[in-house]
Parts: structure tokens; C-alpha cells; sequence
């Protein structure tokens, strides 16, 4: 029997492939694929295909980890039958490919790159301007450990003397880097893809020109069985560890208590049956409807999206697929976020253009405001401004200076109010810059739902604009009363500055905020699918460690929206808390100056 395996191996060496054996004589063969980042071709990877999962890419972690961030990583086998999975710190997980699990008694420390890396842990620094500076990240409580359950999946795990096997995309998914650096394959072809906040919704250069891949997409060949499998085990098991748990998704309660699979009986009219099929179906097109359904559905809740349709809207070669997907899905997509933009449109932006115009900065008494939509930076004009080769970029950061800079010229001006009536969110570093800059030194605190730690980041910030984190910093000061005006509509890193902002002193205004404060992690399923969700990584929490994410910021004080019967008849069936109506109260600059002016007096009264 031995010499017949040699006489095969020998056949299939000569024939171009390497297939082995696994610990548990599973059949693989070894395919070198050409990789490629963003910019163009860099070489070759080997990915292993099992004879269980002819079409499922299999890795070594510790070969993933090694491209990915030049990590030294030692596998070592056990007298037990696991592996050990070592950094050079000491901190590993145990791999047991016969029970199909990983166990991590510290897995944020093993999870996350060391040094140089350090200044991004925890997803906290998202560009690289220099407007920040993350001096100590600490961890509240100990790490719960985690055991990851493969098996329960239908996942398997292999192993060898030289490193332990798992498909590419547990991999990904396990391992992306505080840059959300990641891999993913679509079929003939390796892509190292630098995510970011800003092309969330975009794909690695080159992705869909994949022969697989455009076959499958239009319908010219199906998704074999390991495929159909493989991913939904995978998309299961990403939701099921990794999800952030904001409290607004329909099937939140339902993912916690059961995990995906089950929760999808708990949607109604027997659409998560629907969902579950289309998930199984070996037709792609009904896999895209299977998945943007599941989306829309079940996890919706601004920041869990799925970025396949967005980024197939953005090549012209698609343009009937994303036609005949849209009139598939519409009704989810009303139910999803799309519907919240468009009343972000009609309900709020209108009325304050109508009253206030479109200028960012504006004075009455003794009031200044300074709006801004959004925490999205202008990285290359800073680049440009910070050498001596533009004027200085007027995003949030650049109207927060600016606009204090004119309230300190004015004697009258003694508030401040930060209109984020209509911020969709964005950068947070930007958004440290700016409360560092009214504040001084930022701490920003959060929760890691997998390993049940609160921890915190301590940010300085440039805050006299000169381009460097110094002593100098110290000497700046804004003597301003701070308010931040909110609607409902203010979400994500919108949702997350008045909270930061009111815990230091400044006053709420408005409404409770939208929600949606937490991180953004992408994960790439076996068979080339993408899509965004809220991570378990950083979970943003305040200072008392309470989530802040489901409720919003709480208002100071509150001004009262004029109803309007018939957007709430329509929006309410989908949106119950968005109730939209008219912000036209909001928008009253002498009431605005008059609230100010009240509520720092009576800060300022003596106790009797």
C-alpha cells in the first residue's frame, strides 16, 4: 500500500501538483497562486484543497501571518495531540485539528499584531495623519478565553509538522489587521486588500476579472456543494463569535441566545426559511438575493452592510445583474439603511439649508455654531497643507479650528454649539482631533464583546495645529461654554462625539442621537463573498462602562419636533424610532443663544 501512495505521489509531482497526506490521511493537493495588492502583482502563495472540499482554499495560519505582517510565528506540536501557535511574545493559542477547535486564553494579544503596530491596536487609529497620538492602550479585566468551535460548523482544521491548516477565509477572518488587511480569493487569484473606512464598499483592483468568478456571477456555471457548505458555516460562525451585539439589528436578541442559524426562524412570515434557502442555492444570483436579504432583515443596523451589490453597482460590466438584483431585494433594501438616507434627505437637510444656508459657521449673541456632516478627513490636503502646498482643508477638523479661531476674535462669542444634526459619522481619529482641541487629552473607552474586556485608549492631541504632539499643545485653550445640537439622525462617530463631549462638561441639545457607535470589521466568505459588519472588537461603551450604542445620547435638553402625520404613516412600519417630522425648532438660532446662555448661568450660580 506504502509503495502505491510513493507511485501516486510521483505521478501527480510530475503532472504539476502536490498532493500529501494531513494527520488524518486526508488527500490534499497544493496549488501555488499568484497574490496581488493593490498596486499590482507580488508573487506567489501555496493554498491547499482537501479532497472533502475540493473548492475550499485552505491555509497555514502561520504562512498567513508571515505575509501578512511579517510575524515569527512557531508551531509545535504536542504530546496531546494539539499544536501550540506561538508569537514571539509567548502568548499562542492550542489547535486541535481532531476536535476542530482553537482555544486562546489572551486572544486580543495573540490577535493582534505586535510592535510596530502598537499605535493602531484596537482599531482606534484609522489614517494616518498625524492630528493624534494613541500614548497607552490598557485593558480593564483580564481576558476571558475563548474557545473557537470549528466542528459545530462543519469547519475543519488539519495540521503538520511545519504549521495547522484552515480555510483562507476563517483566517481572514480571524487575523485582519488593525489596517483591515485581508485576504481574499476568487477563484483564480490571491488579493492582500487594504481596507479602510473609506472604500469600505469598493473590492481589491482586479477581483471580478476572475474567470471563476465572472462565470459564477453570471449565471454560466453554479456553486458546488462544498461551496454552498463551507460558506454558510462560515457566515454562521462569523456572526456568531464576531458580531458587536449594538442592540439594533431585528434578530439581535435572537443572536445572542441562539446563534445565527436558529435565529433566522425568529423573522417573520417565514422569511428566514427564505433567507436560509437562498443561502444554500447553487445559483449565485439567488445567493446575492439570499444575502442582501439576510442583511436588510436580520442584522441591519447602519454599520452591518453588504458591500458584494454596492461594489457590483460601481462596474459598468454588472450594471443588469445589479438591475435584476434591486427589483429582487427592493423591499429590504427599504427596510435597511437605504430608507434612513433618504429621510436624512427629506426631513432634516431642507429645513436647516431653508433657515441657515450652507455656510459651516454662523453667530447670533453670544452663540457661535459650527456645523459639519460628517468626521470624513481630507488626508491629502492635509498632507499638502501640513508641507506648505494648499491652504488647510476645510472637513470637520478643518471648520472645528477655523470656526474657534473666529468665535475667540469676537468678545461677544461665549458658547459654542456643534451642530451634528445631519453627521452620518466617519474618522475617529478626526473625531478625538476635534475634542482634544475644545478639551485636551481624549479617553476613549470600550468593550470587547468576544473576551468580555472593558478597556481604554489614552489620545493626545496636536492641538495648536502645528503639526507635532508637544509640550506646546498644553498652551492652547478655548474658554467656550460647548453644546452639541443632535437629532436622530446623527449616527456612528455622530452618534459617539456628544457623548464623549457631554461627559466633560457640554451640553446636549436636540434629541437622542441615532446610535451606532462601534467598529466596522470586514470578513470575506470562501466563496469571494464581502460584507461589512459591527465588530466585536471595540465596542464603544462610556465612561461607566454602559453601551451606547442602541440608545443614543441622551439630550440635556430636549426640543420637540413638529409631527408631521404623513412621513411617520410611512416610515413608521420600518423605522419606529425615526418618527421623522420638522426640524424646524432646531434650527431657531435666538432660542439656541437663549438655551446657552440659560444653562451655563446656572452652572455658574453658587450652591446656596
Amino acid at each position: 500500500m506504502k509503495k502505491l501512495i510513493a507511485i501516486f505521489l510521483c505521478l501527480c509531482l510530475t503532472a504539476g501538483l502536490m498532493p500529501a497526506l494531513a494527520e488524518d490521511a486526508q488527500p490534499f493537493t497544493v496549488q501555488s497562486t499568484p497574490i496581488r495588492d493593490d498596486n499590482g502583482p507580488i508573487g506567489s502563495m501555496d493554498l491547499r484543497f482537501y479532497a472533502d472540499t475540493p473548492n475550499i482554499a485552505y491555509m497555514g495560519i502561520k504562512a498567513y501571518m508571515t505575509e501578512m505582517e511579517g510575524a515569527e510565528i512557531a508551531v509545535t506540536a504536542q504530546e496531546d495531540g494539539t499544536w501550540a501557535i506561538s508569537r514571539p511574545s509567548g502568548v499562542s493559542l492550542t489547535a486541535n485539528p481532531t476536535a476542530g477547535t482553537l482555544y486562546a486564553e489572551d486572544w486580543v494579544s495573540f490577535q493582534m499584531p505586535e510592535p510596530p503596530y502598537i499605535q493602531k491596536k484596537v482599531h482606534i487609529k484609522d489614517t494616518d495623519c498625524e492630528w493624534t497620538e494613541i500614548t497607552e492602550v490598557i485593558f480593564d479585566d483580564e481576558p476571558t478565553p475563548v474557545t473557537f468551535d470549528f466542528a459545530k460548523y462543519g469547519i475543519s482544521i488539519y495540521a503538520d509538522d511545519t504549521d495547522v491548516y484552515m480555510p483562507l477565509a476563517m483566517l481572514s477572518a480571524l487575523l485582519e489587521d488593525i489596517s483591515m488587511q485581508y485576504l481574499v480569493y476568487n477563484g483564480d487569484t490571491l488579493f492582500k486588500y487594504s481596507c479602510t473606512m473609506f472604500n469600505l464598499e469598493s473590492y481589491a483592483p482586479g477581483f471580478y476579472e476572475g474567470e471563476k468568478i465572472q462565470k459564477l456571477i453570471r449565471g454560466e456555471t453554479q456553486r458546488q456543494e462544498d461551496q454552498i457548505r463551507e460558506s454558510y458555516g462560515e457566515l454562521c460562525f462569523i456572526v456568531d463569535y464576531f458580531y458587536g451585539h449594538p442592540g439594533t439589528a431585528p434578530l439581535e436578541a435572537s443572536l445572542r441566545e441562539k446563534g445565527l442559524d436558529e435565529a433566522l426562524n425568529d423573522l417573520p412570515d417565514g422569511r428566514g426559511e427564505s433567507i436560509r434557502q437562498a443561502l444554500h442555492s447553487a445559483d449565485y444570483f439567488e445567493y446575492l438575493v439570499g444575502m442582501s436579504d439576510l442583511i436588510n432583515f436580520g442584522l441591519t443596523d447602519g454599520h452591518t452592510v453588504f458591500t458584494t451589490s454596492n461594489a457590483l453597482m460601481k462596474i459598468p460590466d454588472y450594471q443588469d445583474v445589479v438591475a435584476n438584483l434591486t427589483v429582487r431585494v427592493a423591499e429590504g433594501l427599504m427596510f435597511g439603511m437605504n430608507l434612513y438616507q433618504a429621510l436624512f434627505q427629506m426631513s432634516v437637510q431642507p429645513m436647516r439649508e431653508q433657515l441657515w444656508g450652507t455656510e459651516s459657521y454662523r453667530e447670533y449673541g453670544n452663540t457661535a455654531i459650527i456645523s459639519f456632516d460628517g468626521f470624513n478627513p481630507d488626508e491629502a490636503a492635509w498632507h499638502a497643507w501640513e508641507e506648505g502646498k494648499g491652504e488647510m482643508p476645510m472637513d470637520a477638523l478643518g471648520i472645528t479650528y477655523t470656526g474657534l479661531e473666529k468665535a475667540k476674535a469676537n468678545p461677544e462669542i461665549k458658547n459654542i454649539i456643534f451642530d451634528l444634526t445631519l453627521n452620518g459619522g466617519g474618522s475617529q481619529d478626526l473625531m478625538q482631533a476635534i475634542i482634544g482641541m475644545v478639551y485636551g487629552d481624549v479617553v476613549f473607552t470600550g468593550y470587547n464583546e468576544l473576551t468580555k474586556q472593558k478597556m481604554h485608549a489614552n489620545v493626545k492631541t496636536d492641538r495648536n495645529m502645528d503639526g507635532v504632539i508637544d509640550e506646546k499643545d498644553k498652551d492652547v485653550s478655548y474658554d467656550f461654554n460647548i453644546g452639541v445640537l443632535t437629532s436622530v439622525f446623527a449616527f456612528s462617530c455622530g452618534n459617539l462625539f456628544p457623548f464623549l463631549m457631554q461627559e466633560r462638561g457640554a451640553v446636549v441639545i436636540g434629541e437622542r442621537s441615532g446610535g451606532g457607535s462601534c467598529v466596522i470589521q470586514s470578513f470575506a466568505l470562501s466563496d469571494g463573498i464581502v460584507f461589512n459588519m459591527s465588530s466585536y472588537q471595540w465596542h464603544l461603551v462610556n465612561t461607566k462602562g454602559e453601551n451606547i450604542i442602541e440608545k443614543g445620547a441622551d439630550p440635556d435638553i430636549i426640543i420637540e419636533r413638529i409631527e408631521t402625520p404623513e412621513l411617520v404613516q410611512m416610515v413608521n412600519p420600518y423605522f419606529p424610532r425615526l418618527t421623522p417630522g420638522d426640524y424646524t425648532p432646531f434650527y431657531d438660532v435666538e432660542k439656541l443663544d437663549q438655551l446657552m446662555n440659560e444653562w451655563f448661568a446656572e452652572k455658574e450660580e453658587p450652591a446656596a
